[in-house]
């Protein structure tokens, strides 16, 4: 229950402070959220003799939103009564976040954009074989933990239970992947103890959130110590709780296990700016008249290295200061920068990120400390201050002459 509570507190405000980017009352909204949760559906009532009349068109995030409603119209934290006082109703999104239910705040973050859930993902490293967010793995460890949370809660069974939730191991997480290679036969996994439905699973999730919540593995660490205490006695009881031959020898249950660095940076680094995909980016390029030209220029300017399509998400995201909202196009010293950075071309992986750090990191002496991201914005990033910092490509000395 408290390694929970940690991941779920940590959880809670993740989803606050991402859904709060857009507004303080960005889950009230659908625009904010994925068109699917908002569709309009036929709905009926359960009776026998239900008749056209009781049917109705509304949506999940509709449902939803009248069950948080009344949430929220019962206040039972002081701090509740504060804002609907000073405020009025909703409560933000920040606020709200902390008083749903862990099954409600499952549903809002699935109902939460794909670039949004990918992000929140990638924040806690659940990343795939191509390193993106795996939005709908992290959606899966959000229900195995509140089924198991509810069974801690009420004080029921769990040493040797079969949690309905079935962990989902994501592709790009080395340390978690012994969960899959020590599952039994599938025919025989319902039945069968089994890594990933016993709480040996949960207890692997778990350690790997809370290093990348906290970075303390003292909750590991007194976990442990209870189930090695518990099944000194009888040895077969790890077996029965789905721990697989040699768990202890794995990289999670070391002294020394922690959160890589690198990937610790990339998450700050997308959490730092807004982000548009590719639909939204086109949008921007209104120096074009049409939909299908302003996706071509979008591409040429990408492939040419003229803007950043940074990395961890499954299709192309671009930093949004990158485009001018007042011209509809790509401000030159941006086109330029990029173009330095990443070689005149769409850059690799790495050259990618290197170029998202450079944006995103202050220059005391060239920028006065802003952000050459910040300073885009505030219409002080010129080619001439960029010269000083950036040399020039040999293309473009050659265009000058």
């Amino acid at each position: 229950m408290s390694a929970i509570a940690r991941v779920e507190v940590n959880l809670r405000f993740r989803i606050g402070h991402a859904l709060g980017k857009y507004g303080p009352f960005a889950h009230c909204d659908p625009v904010n959220l994925d068109p699917m949760w908002s569709r309009q559906e036929l709905r009926s009532c359960s009776a026998p003799n239900c008749t056209p009349r009781c049917a109705w068109m509304s949506s999940d995030h509709e449902t939803w939103l009248e069950r948080q409603k009344t949430a929220e119209s019962i206040p039972k934290e002081a701090f509740i009564t504060h804002i609907h006082g000073e405020y009025g109703t909703p409560l933000p999104v920040w606020v709200a976040t902390e008083v749903m239910s862990f099954g409600s705040l499952n549903r809002l973050m699935n109902g939460m954009k794909q670039r949004d859930r990918q992000q929140l993902a990638a924040d806690f490293d659940i990343v795939d074989a191509q390193g993106n967010g795996d939005a709908a793995v992290l959606s899966n460890w959000v229900e195995h933990l509140r089924q198991v949370r509810n069974a801690c809660a009420h004080h029921a069974r769990l040493w040797n239970k079969n949690i309905d939730a079935i962990i989902s191991v994501p592709a790009g997480v080395p340390e978690l992947a012994h969960l899959i290679n020590a599952q039994r036969n599938p025919q025989e996994a319902m039945d069968a103890p089994s890594t990933v439905r016993r709480i040996y699973g949960t207890l692997a999730i778990l350690t790997f959130l809370l290093v990348r919540t906290d970075g303390n593995l003292e909750r590991r660490n007194l976990v442990r110590l209870e189930i090695e205490k518990f099944a000194s006695a009888l040895p077969g009881r790890l077996d029965i709780m789905g721990f697989p031959v040699g768990w202890a020898a794995q990289d999670l249950w070391q002294e020394g296990y922690g959160r890589d660095a690198e990937r610790a940076r990339h998450a700050e680094l997308m959490r730092s700016t807004r982000m548009l995909m590719t639909q939204e980016a086109a949008e921007a390029l209104t120096v074009k008249e049409t939909a299908k030209e302003r996706r071509s220029l979008l591409n040429y300017y990408r492939k040419n290295g003229a803007l950043l399509s940074a990395p961890w998400t499954e299709s192309h995201s671009y930093p949004k200061f990158q485009f001018d909202q007042t011209t509809g196009d790509v401000p030159q010293p941006v086109i330029a920068a990029n173009r330095r950075l990443m070689n005149g071309s769409m850059g690799s992986d790495t050259e990618r990120w290197q170029a998202l750090e450079w944006w995103m990191t202050s220059q005391p002496e060239a920028l006065n400390g802003l952000t050459p991201a910040a300073a885009v914005e505030a219409g002080r990033l010129t080619l001439d201050v960029l010269n000083n910092m950036l040399s020039p490509r040999a293309d473009e000395i050659a265009d000058q002459k």
